[in-house]
């Protein structure tokens, strides 16, 4: 009987939905049977990209289905954004805030890159929240052309001053439809949101029941903020993180065809790669992806006897075909580890660099140093050049050529890697940008010269830089070469990592040779752009083989030396069971602040005079000649 009854019931449920489309106002995505799972529209992800203690008025998102989405700012004090002179610099501001979560984090807002992988940050807004200029306020412009249903999610706390002097209690939520500033709350279920002391949560704004804003381009969400300290002004703030939007389509969206071209540096195809794209990996050997819904995804192609390739594309209205270059497994590099720098946290964030020591050497002097193209480097922040033509660090990691040896033997993974980079723009009155690396080989032969470097210009079709220029000095004042070098021109990649491999072997007079120095210059069709785009370098190395007629056999192991206590404040104690080590004591930047030999197997070094932070100390032996540094901490 069941089966004789559903027959009937399915035909009439049939014509009920032929029925409903055929009334002239009927639309179909009303019907709840044809409607489509909720789309990711907007999300905004807040990484170190954005800069550091600095007011902003506006933040892009990192993904949009739908143009035109933004966050701008409203401050509480008249004259925002302040520059560093004014007495409100930094007050009711937004900025960016290093206080990440897992909270409402969507990989494919973020190009796919994992939540651990990602270098999350977050955004605060600062105390006061009112002022002469009314109150603080975020405003998210979340165009919904085409989607209904929305959905609003972000990650939020209070970071005030305790659980019960909070920097704000509530966020205050309303939203306007028309583009004309008329708020409402009208169809919002909750329009005040307890914030929690110290405690990211998901807050979640339905406007599922706000007709106005579905297919609206011109849809503003605004957050406001309400306690009982508003005027309060003692630094504190509420910080945000991972803000996303949600709605279902009216129609499903279109999807694409991505094809991967994958090919090594003479032009010729590689078989049997294996590509991931977002978070899809191909069969080996197909490089097809279809029906791929539009979005920004990073991707990584790996191929047997090759180096990995790591990159991002954007789908967005037809197939597409893209193009991969893959540099072949370098043969190992012949030798001993005599020079490295690693280039991590320790390196000042957002600041013009002139020189860097290595993280180890086996010959004391080895330094990076730095000659900028414009003239009066390096800036200060109120310059107008401030930032421009400079090497700063940058955080791009990569394993391609990491010497855990030369770096305290600690794995990548737990490295806490950054970069350097070269900004633009790379001529100018004083010339052009120069990397200068100082790598003595006193006691050793037979150098290679090895680093990972990319380009990071706007696009492939407008690099920051295209080569490298290479040449080489053997005498302290010059000049400058290029002989017995198999190629002094470095084709560099757009936004791929390669390892570049100089083979100085067969050149004998940088054998045993305090002097030797490598340089590194930048050429392309745009040298003279200033567009704040960079080439980035990693993992600068040097290997060598002991000089044979020194009398030194074998490997010489650099000597041991201990710090106590590290970190330290008024002085360092400095022991080693070797006897006659130079100490030397260096900052960041290179500078020798203090130089002492040991009589005995300790020394004492007062410190008290010295500005909290990150310092190098290097014990350099008299017998061997041979040297190591460690991270001294001062606080």
């Amino acid at each position: 009987m069941k089966q004789q009854t559903a027959i009937p019931s399915l035909l009439f449920f049939l014509f009920f939905l032929v029925s409903l489309n055929a009334g002239s106002m009927a639309k179909p995505y009303e019907v709840s049977v044809q409607k489509n799972d909720a789309h990711l529209i907007h999300f905004w992800f807040f990484g170190g990209d954005l800069p550091n203690d600095t007011p902003l008025e506006q933040i892009e998102p990192t993904y949009q289905l739908v143009e035109g989405s933004m966050i701008s700012y409203h401050s509480a004090l008249e004259g925002y954004p302040f520059d560093p002179d004014h007495p409100n610099w930094r007050k009711a501001s937004l900025e960016r805030r290093n206080a990440p979560t897992a909270l409402n984090y969507l990989p494919q807002g973020n190009g796919w890159v994992p939540y651990d992988q990602s270098g999350m940050r977050g955004i605060q807004v600062r105390q006061p929240f009112t002022g002469d200029g009314g109150e603080n306020t975020l405003y998210l412009h979340i165009p919904t052309t085409g989607h209904e249903e929305i959905v609003v999610r972000f990650a939020a706390k209070d970071q005030g001053d305790s659980a019960e002097l909070m920097a704000a209690e509530e966020l205050l939520i309303d939203y306007s439809a028309g583009g004309n500033g008329s708020w409402t709350t009208e169809g919002l279920d909750e329009t005040s949101l307890e914030l929690l002391h110290e405690a990211y949560q998901v807050f979640e704004v339905s406007l599922s029941q706000v007709e106005s804003a579905n297919d609206n381009p011109d849809l503003v969400l605004r957050i406001r903020f309400d306690g009982p300290n508003m005027d309060l002004d003692q630094g504190d703030r509420v910080a945000f993180n991972n803000i996303s939007v949600e709605g279902v389509p009216f129609e499903a969206p279109d999807k694409y065809t991505v094809t991967f071209i994958v090919q090594d540096q003479a032009g010729v195809s590689i078989p049997d790669a294996v590509i991931t794209l977002g978070s899809v990996t191909n069969e080996m050997g197909d490089y097809v992806f279809e029906e791929v819904l539009p979005g920004q995804y990073n991707y990584i192609v790996t191929a047997l006897g090759y180096e990995e390739v790591t990159g991002s594309l954007t789908v967005q209205d037809a197939d597409l075909d893209h193009t991969v270059v893959m540099a072949e497994e370098p043969d190992d590099i012949p030798g001993e580890l005599v020079h490295f720098w690693f280039f991590g946290g320790d390196l000042p964030n957002d600041t013009p660099l002139e020189q860097i020591v290595p993280t180890f050497n086996q010959v004391d002097n080895a330094l990076v140093t730095y000659h900028s193209a414009l003239a009066g480097y390096p800036f200060d922040e109120d310059h107008p050049n401030w930032r421009k033509a400079s090497m700063e660090r940058r955080n791009k990691p990569t394993e391609i050529n990491y010497r855990p040896g030369g770096n305290q033997d600690i794995p990548f993974e737990d490295s806490g890697m950054r970069g350097i980079q070269v900004r633009q723009p790379f001529v100018g009155d004083a010339g052009e940008n120069t990397l200068t690396l100082h790598l003595p080989t006193t006691g050793y032969m037979n150098p290679v010269l090895s680093f990972a470097a990319k380009d990071n210009g706007e696009s492939e079709t407008l690099m920051a830089a295209e080569e490298l220029v290479i040449d080489y000095a053997t005498e302290e004042d010059g000049p400058w070469m290029t002989s017995g070098l198999e190629s002094p021109i470095l084709p560099l990649l757009f936004e791929t990592y390669q390892l570049y491999v100089l083979d100085f072997s067969g050149i004998q007079a940088v054998n045993n040779n305090p002097h030797f120095r490598v340089r590194i210059r930048f050429d392309g069709p745009n040298p003279d752009l200033d567009e704040g785009d960079r080439v980035v370098f990693n993992n600068i190395a040097m290997d060598a083989d002991i000089l044979d007629d020194t009398g030194i056999t074998g490997t010489v192991n650099p000597p041991v030396f201990s710090l106590y206590p590290n970190p330290a404040s008024q002085q360092v104690s400095i022991h080693s069971d070797e006897t006659g080590l130079v100490i030397t004591l260096f900052d960041l930047q290179g500078r020798a602040l203090y130089r002492q030999p040991m009589e005995g197997q300790q020394l004492s070094v007062s410190t008290g005079h010295l500005s909290p932070g990150i310092y190098i100390i290097r014990a350099t032996s008299t017998q061997t000649g041979q040297g190591v540094s460690q991270r001294l901490v001062i606080r």
